[in-house]
């Protein structure tokens, strides 16, 4: 889960140490101040974040979770997505694709799906 805390603006001169110790570093500062920050968030923001990120799925867990996992997959347009469960092994689940530009195609026979 990832939360993002916003720092507001920086004066001049406010920055003067590295975030990470490294003896390559040498001075730091900020000759200019800040600009163009925001307030952090507050409470209500964050657990809206924090609800928003519960909410997102990353792991399956049902086929519904599969389908949607699949669906996300960036770079690919789906025509149809179905996770079908093994028969035989609970542990094991199929997912079916048919890509947006297999749906042109005579050969595809979409009977399962």
């Amino acid at each position: 889960m990832k939360v993002i805390l916003i720092r507001e603006n920086v004066r001049k001169g406010e920055i003067n140490k590295p975030v990470i110790s490294d003896k390559r570093i040498g001075d730091v500062f900020n000759s200019e101040p800040a600009v163009g920050g925001i307030e952090p968030a507050t409470v209500e923001e964050l657990k809206k974040q924090i609800a928003d990120e519960h909410r997102t799925v990353t792991r399956g867990v049902t086929l519904k979770d599969y389908e949607i996992l699949t669906d996300q997959l960036p770079s690919v347009e789906f025509h149809k997505v179905k996770a079908i469960a093994n028969l035989t092994d609970q542990n094991q689940v199929s997912v079916v694709i048919i890509p947006k530009q297999a749906t042109q195609c005579h050969y595809l026979n979409i009977v399962f799906i």
